[in-house]
Protein backbone atom coordinates (compact mmCIF):
# COMPACT_ATOMS: atom_id res chain seq x y z
CA UNK A 1 0.00 0.00 0.00
CA UNK A 2 2.64 2.12 -0.42
CA UNK A 3 3.78 2.01 3.49
CA UNK A 4 7.16 -0.18 2.85
CA UNK A 5 9.25 0.79 1.05
CA UNK A 6 13.15 -0.18 0.85
CA UNK A 7 15.86 1.67 0.03
CA UNK A 8 18.59 -0.19 -1.03
CA UNK A 9 21.79 -0.49 -3.33
CA UNK A 10 23.36 -2.75 -5.95
CA UNK A 11 22.96 -6.10 -3.83
CA UNK A 12 19.66 -5.98 -5.52
CA UNK A 13 21.48 -7.12 -8.36
CA UNK A 14 24.40 -9.02 -7.28
CA UNK A 15 22.30 -11.53 -4.59
CA UNK A 16 20.74 -13.05 -7.01
CA UNK A 17 24.38 -14.49 -8.05
CA UNK A 18 26.19 -14.51 -4.96
CA UNK A 19 23.30 -16.50 -2.62
CA UNK A 20 22.46 -20.29 -3.48
CA UNK A 21 19.19 -19.63 -2.09
CA UNK A 22 18.23 -15.96 -2.29
CA UNK A 23 14.43 -16.60 -1.40
CA UNK A 24 13.07 -14.02 -3.29
CA UNK A 25 13.58 -12.47 -7.15
CA UNK A 26 14.50 -8.87 -6.97
CA UNK A 27 13.21 -7.84 -10.53
CA UNK A 28 9.66 -9.72 -9.82
CA UNK A 29 9.29 -9.58 -6.27
CA UNK A 30 10.11 -5.67 -6.44
CA UNK A 31 8.66 -2.39 -7.98
CA UNK A 32 11.06 0.74 -8.30
CA UNK A 33 9.83 3.52 -7.35
CA UNK A 34 12.74 5.94 -8.19
CA UNK A 35 17.15 6.57 -8.11
CA UNK A 36 17.95 8.04 -5.30
CA UNK A 37 21.83 8.86 -5.60
CA UNK A 38 25.03 7.30 -7.26
CA UNK A 39 28.58 7.43 -5.47
CA UNK A 40 31.51 8.04 -6.85
CA UNK A 41 34.00 5.43 -5.85
CA UNK A 42 37.98 5.10 -6.29
CA UNK A 43 41.05 2.69 -6.11
CA UNK A 44 43.60 3.27 -3.94
CA UNK A 45 47.21 2.04 -3.29
CA UNK A 46 49.40 3.69 -0.05
CA UNK A 47 51.22 6.83 -0.91
CA UNK A 48 54.44 4.80 -0.06
CA UNK A 49 53.66 2.43 -2.66
CA UNK A 50 55.39 3.09 -5.76
CA UNK A 51 52.86 2.20 -8.04
CA UNK A 52 51.54 5.71 -9.36
CA UNK A 53 48.52 4.66 -11.69
CA UNK A 54 46.03 1.90 -12.61
CA UNK A 55 48.25 0.12 -14.97
CA UNK A 56 51.62 -0.19 -12.94
CA UNK A 57 48.84 -1.64 -9.97
CA UNK A 58 47.94 -4.42 -12.35
CA UNK A 59 51.75 -4.77 -14.06
CA UNK A 60 52.86 -5.41 -10.15
CA UNK A 61 50.15 -7.32 -9.32
CA UNK A 62 51.06 -9.90 -12.28
CA UNK A 63 54.51 -9.93 -11.39
CA UNK A 64 53.79 -11.87 -8.08
CA UNK A 65 53.12 -15.54 -7.47
CA UNK A 66 50.78 -14.35 -5.55
CA UNK A 67 49.46 -11.12 -6.55
CA UNK A 68 48.35 -7.72 -4.75
CA UNK A 69 46.13 -8.33 -1.77
CA UNK A 70 43.03 -5.76 -1.80
CA UNK A 71 40.80 -5.13 1.09
CA UNK A 72 37.18 -4.35 1.82
CA UNK A 73 34.73 -3.86 4.74
CA UNK A 74 33.25 -8.09 3.62
CA UNK A 75 33.14 -10.72 1.24
CA UNK A 76 30.76 -10.27 -1.82
CA UNK A 77 29.86 -6.70 -1.71
CA UNK A 78 30.73 -4.56 -4.43
CA UNK A 79 33.83 -3.45 -3.21
CA UNK A 80 35.20 -6.85 -3.58
CA UNK A 81 33.19 -7.70 -7.01
CA UNK A 82 34.95 -4.14 -8.33
CA UNK A 83 38.37 -5.26 -8.06
CA UNK A 84 37.43 -8.67 -9.27
CA UNK A 85 36.06 -7.53 -12.57
CA UNK A 86 39.18 -5.57 -12.94
CA UNK A 87 41.42 -8.44 -12.33
CA UNK A 88 39.06 -10.35 -15.08
CA UNK A 89 39.46 -7.61 -17.60
CA UNK A 90 42.86 -6.92 -17.01
CA UNK A 91 44.46 -10.21 -16.43
CA UNK A 92 45.66 -8.51 -12.95
CA UNK A 93 46.21 -11.20 -9.89
CA UNK A 94 44.53 -9.73 -6.73
CA UNK A 95 43.84 -11.88 -3.73
CA UNK A 96 41.09 -10.71 -1.45
CA UNK A 97 41.10 -9.91 2.27
CA UNK A 98 37.64 -9.41 4.12
CA UNK A 99 37.73 -7.11 7.30
CA UNK A 100 35.02 -6.38 9.41
CA UNK A 101 34.86 -3.18 8.84
CA UNK A 102 35.74 -0.84 6.53
CA UNK A 103 38.26 1.05 9.17
CA UNK A 104 40.34 -1.41 9.36
CA UNK A 105 40.33 -2.25 6.01
CA UNK A 106 41.31 1.22 4.94
CA UNK A 107 44.12 1.37 8.09
CA UNK A 108 46.04 -1.96 6.48
CA UNK A 109 46.21 -0.36 3.19
CA UNK A 110 47.32 3.11 4.02
CA UNK A 111 49.79 1.12 6.21
CA UNK A 112 50.85 -0.94 3.24
CA UNK A 113 49.79 -4.16 4.53
CA UNK A 114 47.53 -4.49 1.68
CA UNK A 115 47.87 -2.84 -1.77
CA UNK A 116 44.61 -1.62 -2.78
CA UNK A 117 40.88 -0.50 -1.39
CA UNK A 118 38.02 0.16 -3.87
CA UNK A 119 35.63 2.80 -1.65
CA UNK A 120 33.67 5.28 -1.88
CA UNK A 121 34.95 9.19 -1.82
CA UNK A 122 33.68 10.31 1.03
CA UNK A 123 35.42 7.94 2.75
CA UNK A 124 38.88 7.57 1.08
CA UNK A 125 39.01 11.92 0.98
CA UNK A 126 40.19 12.54 4.53
CA UNK A 127 43.22 10.13 3.82
CA UNK A 128 43.72 11.67 0.65
CA UNK A 129 44.40 14.89 1.65
CA UNK A 130 46.06 13.44 4.65
CA UNK A 131 48.53 11.98 1.88
CA UNK A 132 48.56 8.74 3.12
CA UNK A 133 47.09 7.09 0.18
CA UNK A 134 46.76 7.47 -3.29
CA UNK A 135 43.72 7.39 -6.18
CA UNK A 136 44.80 5.85 -8.96
CA UNK A 137 41.16 6.16 -11.30
CA UNK A 138 37.34 7.32 -10.22
CA UNK A 139 34.64 5.90 -11.27
CA UNK A 140 32.34 8.24 -13.83
CA UNK A 141 32.41 9.48 -17.18
CA UNK A 142 34.56 12.26 -15.88
CA UNK A 143 36.90 13.31 -13.19
CA UNK A 144 36.20 14.83 -9.58
CA UNK A 145 36.33 18.53 -8.95
CA UNK A 146 37.99 17.08 -5.70
CA UNK A 147 40.34 15.57 -7.00
CA UNK A 148 41.33 16.57 -10.59
CA UNK A 149 44.31 15.08 -10.57
CA UNK A 150 42.57 11.18 -10.21
CA UNK A 151 42.28 10.31 -13.64
CA UNK A 152 38.75 8.10 -14.66
CA UNK A 153 38.91 4.50 -14.84
CA UNK A 154 38.85 4.96 -18.85
CA UNK A 155 41.34 7.38 -18.86
CA UNK A 156 43.55 5.18 -16.94
CA UNK A 157 43.17 2.13 -19.49
CA UNK A 158 40.19 0.67 -18.32
CA UNK A 159 37.59 1.60 -20.73
CA UNK A 160 33.67 0.84 -20.28
CA UNK A 161 34.20 0.19 -16.35
CA UNK A 162 31.90 1.55 -14.18
CA UNK A 163 31.43 0.13 -10.61
CA UNK A 164 29.63 2.90 -8.47
CA UNK A 165 27.50 2.78 -5.92
CA UNK A 166 23.84 3.30 -6.34
CA UNK A 167 20.93 3.50 -4.29
CA UNK A 168 17.54 3.41 -4.87
CA UNK A 169 13.75 3.07 -3.57
CA UNK A 170 11.66 0.12 -4.24
CA UNK A 171 8.10 -1.08 -3.22
CA UNK A 172 7.00 -5.05 -3.32
CA UNK A 173 5.21 -6.12 -6.48
CA UNK A 174 1.94 -5.50 -6.23
CA UNK A 175 1.58 -2.26 -5.10
CA UNK A 176 -1.03 -0.02 -7.04
CA UNK A 177 0.73 1.91 -9.94
CA UNK A 178 -0.80 5.48 -8.82
CA UNK A 179 1.13 5.16 -5.28
CA UNK A 180 4.11 4.38 -7.47
CA UNK A 181 4.06 7.26 -9.45
CA UNK A 182 3.37 9.61 -6.61
CA UNK A 183 6.04 8.23 -4.45
CA UNK A 184 8.10 9.05 -7.37
CA UNK A 185 6.81 12.67 -8.31
CA UNK A 186 7.75 13.31 -4.05
CA UNK A 187 11.21 12.00 -4.79
CA UNK A 188 12.01 13.98 -7.72
CA UNK A 189 10.10 17.11 -5.87
CA UNK A 190 12.42 16.27 -3.00
CA UNK A 191 15.98 16.43 -5.55
CA UNK A 192 14.53 19.78 -6.82
CA UNK A 193 15.26 21.14 -2.96
CA UNK A 194 18.69 22.91 -2.75
CA UNK A 195 19.44 21.75 0.70
CA UNK A 196 18.33 18.24 -0.07
CA UNK A 197 20.79 18.60 -2.72
CA UNK A 198 23.41 19.93 -0.23
CA UNK A 199 22.93 17.17 2.75
CA UNK A 200 23.79 14.66 0.06
CA UNK A 201 26.68 16.20 -1.69
CA UNK A 202 28.22 16.59 1.88
CA UNK A 203 27.76 12.78 1.88
CA UNK A 204 29.68 12.53 -1.35
CA UNK A 205 26.60 11.24 -2.84
CA UNK A 206 25.21 12.72 -6.73
CA UNK A 207 21.23 13.09 -7.16
CA UNK A 208 20.03 10.39 -9.27
CA UNK A 209 16.16 10.50 -9.31
CA UNK A 210 14.19 9.75 -12.65
CA UNK A 211 10.77 7.84 -13.10
CA UNK A 212 10.46 3.90 -11.82
CA UNK A 213 11.72 2.62 -15.39
CA UNK A 214 15.72 4.48 -15.46
CA UNK A 215 16.07 2.43 -12.16
CA UNK A 216 14.37 -0.89 -13.46
CA UNK A 217 16.78 -0.47 -16.68
CA UNK A 218 19.37 0.03 -14.47
CA UNK A 219 18.89 -3.10 -12.04
CA UNK A 220 18.27 -5.67 -15.22
CA UNK A 221 21.70 -4.65 -16.69
CA UNK A 222 23.58 -4.87 -13.71
CA UNK A 223 22.11 -8.35 -12.42
CA UNK A 224 24.02 -9.89 -15.81
CA UNK A 225 27.06 -7.90 -15.28
CA UNK A 226 27.54 -8.88 -11.36
CA UNK A 227 26.57 -12.71 -12.06
CA UNK A 228 29.40 -12.61 -14.46
CA UNK A 229 32.03 -11.37 -12.27
CA UNK A 230 30.51 -13.54 -9.06
CA UNK A 231 30.44 -17.00 -11.31
CA UNK A 232 34.16 -16.31 -12.65
CA UNK A 233 35.31 -15.45 -9.14
CA UNK A 234 34.03 -19.03 -7.37
CA UNK A 235 32.17 -16.09 -4.87
CA UNK A 236 29.56 -17.80 -2.85
CA UNK A 237 27.90 -15.73 0.35
CA UNK A 238 25.87 -18.50 2.03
Amino acid sequence: DGCTLLNNAAVIATFTASFAKLGYDPIADLMPIGGIGITPTLLITASSNPVNDLKGLISASKSKPDGLNFSTAGYGLLQHLAVEEIASRSGGKFTHVAYKGGAQALTDVASGQAQAIFEGLVTLAPQIKAGRIRALAITGERRDSTLPDTPTFAQAGLPAYDAYFWSGLVAPAGTPPEIIRRLNAEIIKGFAQSDVLEALAKQGIEEASGPPEALAALVKAEVPRWAKVIKGAGIKVD
